[in-house]
């Protein structure tokens, strides 16, 4: 529920505008391709230290608005690249509900199965991995 709150705040408040234009200012000029890669690298870096939920709750209404004011406009396509990219954003455990569930996983003694830099070591690799195919 936090995470809802939290994308309608960044709506209502004026901040999705704000955060849109500035982001439209620094992209000015740029090819789509580009503005591709540069909102799935904000997202994969945004989503690796906090939910897929709440990472695209929060950046894909910028990515949608900057992408219907580009001058040939490409919104869903920017919006389709970077919720995949937010799925594909896995290097820690706080990524997403499954990776938390995985590491609270005990064995009969107490000792967990996983660690931080069991998911580390996976998942920043697999999350470049992602980014490369996702941008392709």
């Amino acid at each position: 529920m936090g995470g809802i709150a939290l994308g309608r705040a960044v709506d209502s408040s004026g901040l999705l505008h704000e955060l849109a234009s500035h982001i439209e200012n620094l992209v000015d000029g740029m090819p789509l391709f580009a503005v591709l890669c540069v909102f799935c690298a904000l997202i994969l870096v945004v989503c690796t230290f906090i939910s897929h939920t709440v990472g695209s709750l929060i950046i894909l209404p910028i990515v949608s608005e900057v992408g219907a004011r580009l001058p040939e406009p490409h919104s869903r396509l920017l919006v389709m690249g970077t919720a995949l990219m937010a799925s594909g954003a896995m290097g820690l455990p706080v990524s997403g509900f499954p990776n938390m569930n995985a590491i609270m996983l005990e064995d009969t003694l107490g000792n967990p199965y996983l660690t931080t830099m069991d998911f580390f070591k996976a998942g920043v690799p697999a999350s470049v991995v992602a980014y490369i195919v996702i941008v392709s």
